[in-house]
């Protein structure tokens, strides 16, 4: 089969580069009251002070990666990433593949869990557990240049998540200090 060939690896690398990408604007919207707003409302604790940074962070992470799928299931059908890593919905109309898409970004926590057995059943010729909730079966585009950008993507995904803590509250774009203390 191949790592080229891996549709798996395809969708692992996918689904990190869009967690990624996510955690790395969560730090940006963070400092934006009004986000917080919107998400107090179904999520009353983040306002409190008690809540830390890395608590209301996570919360916002998984808020945007859910609204950053179904966007991009409902415009596009899949999201950047998959685009990017060569997947493909196989067959059916193209309000089918939006919708199914939707369906698959809610049943992921599922899908994610099933993902081994869906090796063995593929390997077998049978329909993935996958395919059987959504209705759809992902498909490799382009082969060698869509695997190349998959990493791609989970390296620039993985840079921007390194530095989205300095896009907190605008701390590298506004203000940088720097102090030197002499040591005797």
């Amino acid at each position: 089969m191949g790592l080229v060939n891996n549709i798996e690896l395809r969708k692992i690398l996918s689904f990190i580069s869009d967690i990624l990408l996510c955690y790395a604007l969560a730090y940006l919207l963070l400092s934006q009251e009004e986000f917080i707003k919107i998400i107090g409302d179904y999520y009353p604790e983040i306002e409190t002070v008690d809540a830390n940074l890395g608590l209301k962070q996570m919360i916002l992470s998984i808020v945007l990666f859910i609204i950053y799928r179904v966007y991009f299931a409902l415009m596009f059908g899949l999201s950047f990433f998959e685009f990017a890593s060569g997947l493909k919905i196989a067959s059916g109309s193209s309000l089918e593949k939006r919708l199914s898409s939707v369906l698959r970004v809610f049943c992921l926590p599922i899908i994610i869990l099933v993902s081994p057995f869906d090796h063995f059943l593929r390997i077998n010729g049978k329909k993935t557990i996958d395919r059987i909730l959504t209705g759809q079966e992902l498909v490799i585009r382009v082969k060698p240049v869509t695997f190349f950008l998959s990493f791609v993507g989970v390296l620039f995904s993985l840079i921007l998540c390194l530095y989205g803590p300095l896009l907190y509250k605008n701390t590298f774009i506004f203000n940088p200090k720097v102090t030197f203390t002499t040591v005797d």
